[in-house]
């Protein structure tokens, strides 16, 4: 199972979790997001990776590149556990998948989790990945 399915996201940075809960909030884009990697990221869980660097403009983020396959991307740190015997070297929490939803402006989708201004979410067509919380409006 990958990060698509809500009872696999651990707690967030920010210790709001929607997933645990079951919750299915509803939401209504408000700015269009683009997918930006047309290649996204994809680690098992307890899978080894690098950790490259930190993103310079948010440190809980962090580029990696997995010590098997050699794929590279973004991940946040509370989706990593440090490998003491290998300076450099993480393990993931959680089967995870960086996948960006594409959105269109006035689009109703379902948020399932949040991870540090990032939800993972799921549109009307059962597709799912992550978007920027600024781009959607919770709706009631």
């Amino acid at each position: 199972m990958d990060l698509a399915t809500p009872n696999r996201v651990t707690p967030s940075y920010t210790g709001t979790d929607m997933s645990l809960t079951g919750q299915r909030l509803s939401a209504r884009v408000t700015v269009p997001h683009l997918l930006r990697d047309p290649q996204p990221l994809r680690l098992t869980a307890d899978e080894a990776v690098f950790c490259l660097y930190p993103d310079p403009q948010s440190i809980q983020w962090w580029r990696v590149r997995a010590v098997e396959s050699g794929e590279e991307g973004w991940i946040h740190d509370s989706f990593l556990y440090p490998q003491p015997e290998s300076e450099g070297i993480s393990s993931t929490t959680v089967d995870y998948f960086a996948r960006e939803l594409t959105t269109t402006c006035c689009e109703r989708l379902f948020i399932l989790a949040e991870c540090d201004g990032w939800y993972w979410a799921e549109n009307q067509l059962g597709e799912s990945g992550w978007l920027p919380v600024s781009s959607v409006e919770l709706e009631e």
